[in-house]
């Protein structure tokens, strides 16, 4: 198909993008051709070759380029406060509308209970130049400025990860992705909002227009390259409880593109002004987060882990090595992974990609951070000791009991008299029951979508502020024993506060008491030891007498003929010196 194309016309490549369909005719038969888009090797030119579907001969061609001018930010308002800044909207096919050979762009319909935009509205026109020279306007579900934006750095990523990495996201035949913008909601998606069959890019409204900040598009984006290399699941199920964790490398790695691909490790510092933590919660790459003391049991409260191992990477090696090891680590995941499995996963793929795209230097710097983040053998449970504290979600639905996906573990030491763990409901709504158990974490069983926790020493019913174990509790406290605990909930997400006080037992300083207890005093430290005015009276008014019977036996002091254990004084008060 293609290949005729390249052959008549050899300064062309094939972008991928091609569907079949019949020319328009004078008269007579309309011949059914292949409609292959191509771009040029020494132009900005994308022309569309056609290829007779019968014959395989070229039937023509058209240049499908349009340009216009527009006004965006790049990549947001808190990063390019001089901004909206005039730029060319490459890739046009329309000169009446934002669509072209990479990215469409519309507004939402509002719709009625979770139908949020299920059909479209295009506020955007051309003025008579041409151009799409239009301000913000901001909170409006009817603004032409935030359909520009959506155009403008949907094309972009789209055509960079094809042109690039080769990386085409087709469907129905073309390439060009749909950007939905000025949802009446404060949320952002990847998926079929339209039900047309091929996926889109949705953007929400909150306390600003989410689409105003480039990072929510390109994180959007992110999720469909994730799905050209593997489709992680929701979340899964094992010993420890629902396992967020495939969800929470689905996050961080759409967080990675979004910060590669705008050459700024922070995601959302524009849309998440003013909005709960979560889909579109400001995340900043460059911090550092472990394996497990950086899991909470929320795909996106969890992401930082895998990210800012991607983003310390991408520090070293560039961009277009990290993303390339990030291809090809997705592409050898299950869709069930985890952060261990994940941390496994980048290493292997940086020995595949060396020599070549990588160097021995490079696979070792994949190898530190993977270590550094503590991926490999990281399992869901946060250790806490005395004066920690930590976060816990469950996420689930209302009406339905819904562990916390992550455990913690408290180990008290051998002298421990008290062990108290406190608790902080920090969302309303919903009450939860605590479960421990002794030596080993909370075990699960499932069945089907049911868990059932099968292996626990205690439950703790009653959303309970706190639980304490001491020598006369019940249970006892256990010293050098590891607490393991988790947490069930109905409500639909419950964010729980924890933290932890250990009380020991002062352990005696051993050199110390030694010298105390077996140095025996001398009567000079006798006297030294006693009032000043009392030793006077003693050493001066009571000369030491002879003793009548000395001390045959072994002494711990040296005897020196009067009796040590004893000073008298003429007022008859005895003093005595401990042996």
């Amino acid at each position: 198909m293609y290949s005729a194309a390249i052959a008549r016309f050899p300064w062309l490549e094939w972008t991928g993008d091609f569907r079949l369909a019949y020319l328009p005719s004078d008269g007579g038969l309309a011949p059914l051709a292949w409609i292959v888009l191509c771009r040029s090797s020494t132009g900005p030119e994308r022309p569309e070759v056609y290829v007779d579907a019968h014959a395989g001969e070229i039937a023509g061609t058209r240049d499908t380029m349009r340009y216009a001018d527009a006004n965006v930010y790049d990549p947001n308002p808190v990063a390019d406060p001089t901004g909206p800044h005039r730029v060319t909207l490459p890739n046009l096919t329309s000169t009446t509308r934002l669509e072209g050979t990479y990215a469409r762009s519309a507004s939402c319909n509002p719709g009625t209970g979770w139908d949020y935009c299920s059909s479209t509205t295009r506020y955007a026109s051309p003025d008579v130049s041409g151009h799409y020279l239009y301000s913000p306007t901001e909170p409006s579900t009817t603004d032409p400025f935030s359909e520009v934006m959506g155009y403008y750095h949907l094309d972009k990523i789209n055509d960079f990860m094809g042109d690039t990495y080769g990386v085409n996201m087709m469907c129905n035949g073309h390439r060009w992705i749909a950007a939905m913008m000025n949802m009446n909601m404060d949320n952002a998606m990847y998926g079929d909002a339209d039900e047309d069959g091929c996926a889109d890019v949705t953007i929400g409204q909150g306390t600003h227009d989410f689409g105003y900040d480039a990072a929510v598009i390109y994180h959007e984006f992110g999720h469909g390259l994730n799905r050209t290399q593997v489709d992680f699941e929701y979340w899964d199920f094992d010993g420890l409880g629902p396992d967020w964790s495939a969800s929470g490398l689905d996050e961080g790695s759409a967080d990675y593109w979004a910060a590669s691909m705008s050459g700024r490790p922070v995601v959302g510092e524009y849309a998440s002004t003013g909005t709960t933590p979560g889909e579109l919660g400001f995340r900043d790459l460059s911090e550092f987060v472990t394996c497990p003391q950086g899991l909470y049991g929320e795909s996106h409260y969890d992401s930082p882990i895998w990210s800012t191992t991607l983003w310390q990477i991408r520090s070293t090696l560039g961009q277009f090595k990290t993303d390339s090891l990030l291809f090809d680590a997705l592409a050898s995941m299950a869709s069930t992974a985890d952060f261990s499995s994940a941390g496994s996963a980048l290493i292997s793929a940086a020995n595949a990609l060396e020599p070549g795209v990588l160097t021995a230097a490079d696979v070792t710097q994949v190898e530190t951070a993977v270590a550094d983040h503590t991926l490999v053998g990281c399992i869901r449970v946060v250790p806490l000791g005395d004066e920690d504290s930590h976060i816990f979600i469950a996420t689930g639905y209302g009406g339905y009991d819904v562990p916390s996906g992550v455990q913690f573990s408290v180990t008290t030491p051998e002298n421990t008299t008290r062990l108290t763990v406190r608790f902080d409901q920090l969302t309303v709504g919903g009450g939860y029951t605590v479960f421990m158990n002794r030596g080993a974490p909370v075990h699960f069983t499932r069945s089907g979508w049911d868990l059932t926790i099968d292996d626990y020493d205690y439950e703790y019913s009653g959303s309970p502020a706190n639980v304490s174990y001491t020598g006369w509790s019940d249970p006892l406290i256990e010293p050098g024993t590891t607490y393991y605990f988790t947490y069930m909930h109905n409500s639909d997400a419950m964010m729980l506060g924890v933290s932890v006080d250990i009380i020991v037992t002062p352990v005696p300083d051993s050199t110390t008491d030694t010298i105390e207890d077996t140095t025996p005093d001398t009567i000079e430290d006798t006297v030294a030891d006693v009032p000043a005015d009392t030793v006077g009276d003693t050493i001066t008014d009571t000369p030491a007498e002879p003793d009548p019977a000395p001390d045959t036996s072994e002494d711990t002091v040296v005897d020196t003929g009067t009796d040590p254990g004893t000073i008298t004084e003429s007022g008859g008060c005895g003093c005595s010196i401990a042996s």
